[in-house]
């Protein structure tokens, strides 16, 4: 094999390898994107369901029983996880609403 086909097969094997590279980069792009609006879903869902239970839960704390000093107990720190489960929420927001800006400069690259 001569010099200059051996430089050409050499050059089309670098190609493919940047190819088959950027389109693995591009198909995790579009997994990330959806794994955090699932993420985003799924916390909106537990907040929602964290709101119906301390909801539901306040009446039972009135009641005069043994188990309803527990309850507001537990009530407390289910509070205080939503409560920081809303800052988080706040946070992936803020990381969504730069996602098309990074995923352009990405493809940018890529390109």
């Amino acid at each position: 094999m001569d010099w200059g086909a051996w430089l050409l097969l050499a050059r089309s094997r670098a190609e493919d390898a940047v190819k088959a590279k950027v389109s693995s980069v591009r198909k995790r792009l579009v997994r990330l994107e959806q794994e955090l609006a699932g993420a985003l879903s799924e916390l909106d869902g537990t907040l929602s369901a964290i709101s119906d239970f301390l909801r539901n839960a306040e009446a039972l704390t009135k009641l005069p029983h043994v188990l309803a000093r527990e309850l507001i107990e537990h009530a407390r720190a289910l509070g205080e996880g939503a409560t920081e489960a809303r800052e988080l929420r706040t946070r992936l927001m803020a990381l969504l609403a730069k996602w098309p800006t990074w995923k352009e400069e990405v493809e940018d690259l890529l390109d």
